[in-house]
């Protein structure tokens, strides 16, 4: 198909439907009122469509004076044309019409594309997701491929992983759920935890000594490989987020109001922290004894076993899920701008500077796990897994849906092309810049497609690949 830019210049959306002629000084009252407004695409002057926030699509033929219902089973939410008779709507299907929204066929059975929420590799080759959903994806090639053991995990609402070698792991969720597996995966019981309170963190030492925290300052203990739980002196505070221990004796939990706990009896007693935040504290490790890092809305580092904590200012408005050293000096965290962009920051001087290196502004990524020093697999929204390698010089996307997509030239000027795995079949392709913005959208039918990106600026693009099936994102730079 043709490469066709969409035409937003002329219609405000949001609840309802606003129209300028004079390049925006002036906008008339609103030809459509409704609860809110998910696509509007404009194929010319006077021919528009537009989703409507129950899924609902609407046409206007008169430059948007009146609207007509065109279809209403409530699933689709976004808009794509490539001429005026011939688009898409997407959202828990896909829609395709070829007679300007007479009638539209579906491409697709109704799904939903999980969001992924944990990740845990316990070597280079071996590695586990969980998504939303409870379902515990498994890869024993490095990521290249990732399969769904057939174990029934979803019925627990499942919150996180930790797994103590390739074969023995864990997975703990709501209502107290706390399951095991011996065989990679294949098979998981469920441990007796003796507490009903939703459970957000796992960590484990060893195969025999493990700990859990949740809500209402829930800290439950093994020793015997999970056979049995015990649970410690509930903590004086909210819920707990996250847990980490440097030994057998010595541990820190954080919880949702800035606090932070500290251990030196293998949890037999507990110490409050000063960290000086009251937000949410969500993610904690140490590289030694002394040296840790803790951070929520901000990052906080202590060179003295947690007595004092120093903020490191960013100068910029960041939300942060994770942070993560693989030695000493390196380390990495992830956060989210306040546009919503996804943005990755490395270290290389034990957090004094934090330098990012990579912004995925339609990844929405929520956590990350490394099988080595340079290698590490990063997690988010619409099942997305991208992998980077040589301390995020090389950044790769990988589907849990087995696609290999790929772009070439890469960098380009004038033409690029998208090949697709033979299975993709038909679906959309859309290009971002950096800020997160739609630049252009074409329709893939067939196994290559080309694009023309010459009117694209120079710079960085990402290209969303979407079907029935697979979400994935492409990169290319533009000369």
């Amino acid at each position: 198909g043709s490469l066709r830019l969409p035409l937003f210049d002329g219609t405000a959306v949001g609840g309802e439907i606003l129209k300028t002629t004079d390049g925006g000084l002036n906008w008339t009252e609103p030809y459509l009122t409704t609860t809110s407004i998910g696509s509007v695409y404009f194929v010319n002057d006077s021919t528009g469509f537009i989703t409507e926030g129950y899924g609902d699509i609407f046409k206007t033929t008169d430059c948007g004076i009146n609207w007509a219902i065109q279809h209403n089973d409530g699933s689709v939410g976004n808009l794509c044309f490539f001429n005026d008779n011939t688009g898409f709507a997407v959202g828990k299907q896909i829609l395709k019409t070829i007679d300007s929204g007479i009638t539209w066929e579906k491409k697709s059975k109704s799904f939903t594309y999980a969001d992924l929420t944990f990740i845990d590799f316990v070597d280079e080759n071996t590695g586990y997701c969980l998504n939303e959903t409870g379902n515990i994806f498994k890869t024993t090639d490095a990521g290249q491929n990732w399969i769904e053991p057939t174990s029934g995990t979803s019925i627990y609402f499942l919150t996180c992983l930790s797994f103590v070698d390739a074969n023995i792991g864990y997975a703990a969720g709501v209502n107290g759920a706390i399951i095991k597996t011996t065989n990679g995966g294949i098979d998981w019981n469920l441990m007796n935890s003796g507490t009903t309170k939703a459970l957000w963190a796992l960590y484990f030492l060893n195969a025999d000594i493990g700990y859990a925290v949740g809500d209402y300052g829930t800290v439950l203990k093994t020793i015997n490989g999970g056979d049995q739980w015990i649970t410690l002196d509930r903590l004086p505070t909210a819920d707990l987020n996250s847990v980490y221990f440097i030994d057998e004796n010595i541990g820190y939990v954080t919880g949702i109001w800035g606090d932070i706990y500290k251990t030196t009896d293998g949890g037999a007693n507990w110490i409050p922290l000063n960290s000086g935040e009251t937000g949410g504290l969500i993610s904690i490790c140490f590289t030694n004894i002394d040296t840790g890092y803790v951070i929520g809305s901000s990052i906080l580092k202590t060179i003295d076993g947690g007595t004092n904590w120093v903020k490191y200012d960013f100068g910029a408005d960041f939300g942060f899920f994770k942070v993560s050293f693989v030695s000493d000096n390196s380390g990495y965290l992830l956060g989210k701008s306040s546009s919503n962009e996804s943005v990755l920051f490395y270290t290389s001087d034990a957090g004094s500077n934090w330098s990012p290196i990579a912004t995925f502004p339609c990844s929405p990524l929520s956590s990350f796990s490394f099988s080595n020093a340079n290698t590490g697999y990063f997690i988010g929204g619409n099942g997305t897994l991208i992998k980077i390698n040589s301390t995020g010089l090389d950044i790769s996307e990988v589907s849990l849906k087995h696609t290999k997509s790929r772009v070439f030239p890469n960098p380009a000027t004038d033409f690029i092309v998208i090949e697709t795995d033979k299975s993709f079949g038909e679906g959309l392709l859309t290009i971002y810049n950096l800020f997160g913005q739609v630049q252009a959208y074409q329709e893939i039918t067939e196994h290559k497609t080309q694009v023309n990106i010459s009117s694209l600026a120079s710079g960085f693009y990402f290209i969303k690949l979407t079907n029935l099936k697979i979400n994935e994102v492409l990169k290319i730079v533009k000369e």
